[in-house]
């Protein structure tokens, strides 16, 4: 009897988890966040102890929902010097948020950090970076995982890529991620004198030398081969598989020379001829996927203002045009159309295009040029090729005994899709082994067999 008047009571309460879903009770914090967007209007809930019971509130055990919902309804834009004098103010709730017990919580306030930025709060350098970057030591990897999300967004701005540095983050333990935003530090002459001292331009130059362009090319058409694909044969299934489009990580030239001093760095390493020479050379010992990686760390290059002297000093793009348009390998002219949509963006640039026959949108942003005329240029036109195919002929029942566990599962569920009775729990499982074994599902000998 005892439980169901305290039940009862529950569903009384305003601020109840059902009231606050079902009816216009949440609505009381979106008039505090309207409130304290205003000195004035901080003054008042300061007069009426409002952030003194905000505060605990937003900590109770079990209400994620309305921590989530006071933090997310306040207004960021005042800063508050004596935190003491306005019952503490906005940021300081969401610096309790960020610490919360709740994991969830955290969650969900690093996620609105990025909301944040990207509305354009107020000196965001100052108190968003600091907040992120403590952020990164989450014991939970998705909390830190988002924070190096939105760190990385941020650095778009040059004042939080300033601020950034100045803390200066263990990056290099979050992996591949944690080292590409560390490349960004490049383009700060601070973050370069930085990255300088540990001794980190100089080993990455070696590796980008050796390996890591090419990797980064094989990054890069991976991810498109993904996004034009048909989302069959995907090899990856995430939450994000309805955006095809196909982001840029940093590159070590790039960023390199988006900075003067870095710019006389390559300059000095003599690593810029090689690319040059590895791009447009006509060794026959260099493969495809070396020059195509050259082309592409070319294109980093010329992408920023500083960086384009290199290409316009050497006529890169003059070669490139030629090697787009006559080339006999596809993927080099696709690679070659990729990394003019790059340098286009400059408008020196875009005045060389002009010359050799192409153009492009009037936004310097839109990172796209093509071919004035079709029939004048050659890049539309694919040379004839005599193709030899080899006979195949495969016995699936031999080579279904070939086959490895998965793979024989494969072919077993796709048999059963057949019958109506079994066809639902075969979908299952395929779908399954899909998630499990995605490689199997671009195998010929399978699609053979199962064909």
């Amino acid at each position: 009897k005892r439980q169901k008047q305290n039940e009862k009571q529950q569903q009384l309460r305003l601020l109840s988890p059902e009231k606050v879903l079902k009816t216009m009770a949440r609505e009381y914090f979106t008039m505090l966040g309207t409130v304290s967007s205003t000195h004035a209007g901080l003054e008042l809930m300061s007069q009426n102890k409002l952030f003194d019971f905000l505060r605990p509130m937003s900590e109770l055990p079990g209400r994620d929902d309305l921590s989530h919902l006071i933090m997310t309804s306040l207004d960021y834009n005042i800063e508050v010097k004596d935190p003491t004098k306005l019952g503490g103010g906005s940021r300081d709730i969401l610096s309790k948020a960020l610490t919360s017990s709740s994991k969830v919580v955290r969650y969900l306030a690093t996620r609105h950090m990025r909301v944040l930025l990207r509305v354009g709060v107020s000196n965001y350098d100052d108190w968003g970076i600091s907040m992120l970057v403590h952020q990164l030591q989450d014991s939970d990897q998705k909390v830190a995982q988002v924070a190096l999300n939105v760190l990385d967004e941020a650095c778009d701005d040059q004042k939080c890529l300033a601020a950034l540095i100045r803390h200066n983050p263990p990056l290099l333990k979050h992996g591949k991620p944690g080292k590409n935003l560390l490349l960004r530090f490049m383009q700060n002459q601070n973050g370069l004198e930085l990255l300088q001292q540990m001794d980190f331009v100089e080993s990455e130059m070696k590796l980008w030398k050796e390996f890591e362009s090419v990797n980064y090319l094989i990054g890069i058409e991976s991810a498109l081969s993904e996004a034009l694909s048909s989302t069959i044969w995907r090899q990856r299934v995430g939450s994000d598989q309805s955006n095809n489009g196909v982001y840029l990580p940093p590159h070590f030239y790039g960023e390199l020379t988006k900075n003067l001093n870095g710019c006389e760095l390559l300059k000095n390493s003599g690593h810029f001829e090689w690319i040059l020479k590895t791009a447009f050379g006509e060794n026959s010992h260099t493969k495809p996927i070396e020059r195509r990686a050259a082309l592409f760390s070319l294109g980093q290059i010329g992408s920023s203002p500083t960086g384009f002297t290199f290409l316009e000093r050497s006529n890169a793009i003059e070669y490139m045009v030629k090697l787009c348009q006559s080339s006999p390998c596809l993927s080099t002219r696709g690679t070659c159309f990729y990394v003019l949509g790059m340098v286009s963006k400059i408008e020196k640039a875009r005045e060389i295009l002009e010359k050799w026959g192409w153009e492009s949108p009037v936004l310097l942003q839109s990172c796209i040029t093509v071919p004035k005329s079709i029939q004048a240029s050659g890049f539309f036109k694919v040379p004839a090729y005599k193709v030899y195919e080899p006979a195949i002929d495969i016995d699936p029942v031999s080579a279904s005994e070939s086959l490895d566990e998965p793979g024989k599962e494969i072919i077993s569920f796709v048999g059963k899709l057949t019958n109506h009775i079994t066809a639902d729990n075969a979908s299952r499982n395929i779908k399954r082994l899909k998630t499990k074994h995605p490689e199997h599902f671009s195998s010929p000998v399978i699609i053979n067999i199962a064909v």
